[in-house]
């Protein structure tokens, strides 16, 4: 059985999304299951999913897009949520056809993911003897920046701080969401509004 699930946008939904592979998996056993989504990153590492690919559609042609998409499958899912519901894991799951359940999520960080962030991390310079606060600096959503630089100057008196945004980079090459969040990982708390780095 081929199964599809297309999730466009919105980070964190993404990684709650993808909790639905190995779900279909156990009840579908042998299908093969294509996940397309806006950010490879977060999909191409989870074990359950056989295919991960990016697709970056203007909004106004995504349901275009997955009809067109979805006559190649047995079954085929599009995911996607707006407004803030009582739960959004257990609503994707049941877009699925899943029981509605607080599944686990998971983010699958390879060992390449964690040792990208483990130098990452020896680049910034850090005091050893201090903790290590990762702070939301952007993907998407601004803070007020007056308010940004005081919670900055608050905390680099007594932490390490580092922030987590599209600007990070190791040389040249810039990190994914997926090493940023294996950054996050390795960090003592994390601060921030986005649930895709939460």
């Amino acid at each position: 059985m081929k199964i599809l699930v297309y999730q466009p946008r919105l980070l964190g939904d993404i990684i709650l999304g993808t909790t639905a592979a190995q779900q279909l998996k156990n009840k579908y056993p042998g299908s093969k299951i294509t996940y397309i989504t806006g950010c490879k990153a977060l999909t191409e590492t989870n074990p359950f999913i056989d295919v991960a690919l990016e697709r970056k559609i203007p909004r106004r042609f995504e349901k275009r897009y997955f009809s067109w998409k979805r006559k190649k499958y047995d079954l085929s899912f599009f995911l996607l949520n707006w407004l803030p519901k009582a739960n959004i894991l257990q609503d994707y799951m049941a877009q699925c056809g899943l029981d509605r359940c607080n599944y686990p999520i998971k983010l699958y960080l390879t060992d390449e993911d964690l040792a990208i962030a483990r130098k990452y991390l020896e680049k910034q310079n850090l005091d050893n003897g201090r903790k290590k606060i990762a702070i939301q600096a952007d993907f998407e959503r601004k803070w007020n920046e007056t308010e940004f630089d005081k919670l900055r100057t608050m905390l680099t008196k007594n932490y390490n701080l580092v922030e987590i945004g599209y600007g990070m980079k190791l040389g040249f090459k810039k990190l994914n969401m997926r090493q940023a969040a294996a950054v996050i990982s390795l960090c003592d708390v994390f601060v921030g509004g986005i649930s895709g780095n939460m």
